[in-house]
């Protein structure tokens, strides 16, 4: 008896690990039998601009490490779309790293950023700028957010959402645009 009460429990593991498995492949591949005719539309790409991922903001008295007020950075950028008949949605998730400086004033800045979508020839087709307020708390230097969007682009032809991009970057001033510059 204990022979078949452990070959029927070694039975009933192979079997609940076999459907557990299936169920998940089933699930997975699930994705693509309900997509229809869109399942091979590449989403349109998404990332921080090179030298505007970045933007320190400084006292007024120089650029040096003494005069940073504030500096913050833009990083892990992930997206995913849906697409239908009508274009595609864009779904960007994006988090912010921000740092006081020395010469900081105050527990809260802001730190807007921009979301821009750009055609084929990198003409901005779309741009919404965001405040992007980060809280400091009173014992902590640096602290950070994390923030989810989405982007909707309409398309005549769905299939050609790949020629489209979805780029992120601070909202700089000159100032901030020149000492970016002149750090690279």
């Amino acid at each position: 008896m204990p022979l078949t009460s452990k070959i029927g429990r070694a039975a009933w593991r192979s079997v609940t690990i076999l459907g557990l498995g299936l169920g998940l492949a089933v699930s997975l591949s699930g994705c693509s039998w309900f997509s229809g005719e869109y399942a091979d539309v590449k989403c349109p790409a998404a990332g921080v601009v090179g030298g505007i991922g970045s933007v320190s903001r400084f006292d007024g008295h120089g650029t040096g490490f003494v005069n940073l007020a504030s500096r913050a950075s833009l990083s892990e950028v992930k997206s995913d779309c849906a697409v239908d008949s009508g274009g595609v949605t864009v779904n960007v998730t994006v988090t912010t790293l921000a740092e006081l400086g020395p010469a900081a004033t105050g527990r809260s800045v802001d730190f807007p950023y921009f979301v821009a979508v750009t055609d084929g020839h990198d003409k901005v087709v779309a741009k919404r700028v965001f405040a992007n307020g980060i809280s400091f708390k009173s014992n902590l230097d640096r602290a950070g957010g994390k923030d989810t969007l989405s982007e909707r682009i309409p398309l005549a032809n769905p299939k050609q959402a790949d020629r489209y991009h979805v780029v992120i970057g601070f909202q700089l001033t000159e100032e901030e645009l020149a000492y970016n510059r002149s750090q690279h």
